[in-house]
């Protein structure tokens, strides 16, 4: 028995977060820059083609606190969530939380 999916996407990006959400994901908490690009794509790609999509992406102005929702989310309903950061000095706040 194989444990391949097939996803009709346009990008790596696309898949990646329509992977996220059939696994359960629900919000992706962002503290976004420049290396974004891709997701944001991805993103209007995939609220073009459902009206009502799986994962949220919820702005946050700063990684410690996107992380801190994250924690929180899964803390009051046992269901992990994700977070991404900008490179560089955005991975070393949101490691801090």
């Amino acid at each position: 028995m194989s444990n391949k999916k097939t996803i009709a996407v346009e990008s790596v990006a696309e898949a990646y977060l329509t992977l996220m959400a059939e696994r359960g994901i629900e919000y992706l908490f962002a503290n976004d820059g420049t290396d974004f690009a891709p997701v944001i794509e991805a993103l209007a790609a995939i609220n073009a083609k459902n009206t009502d999509p799986k994962l949220k992406v919820i702005s946050v102005g700063h990684e410690n606190v996107a992380t801190s929702m994250a924690m929180s989310y899964y803390l009051h309903t046992g269901r992990p969530q994700t977070v991404m950061f900008h490179v560089n000095v955005g991975t070393a706040n949101g490691l801090n939380a």
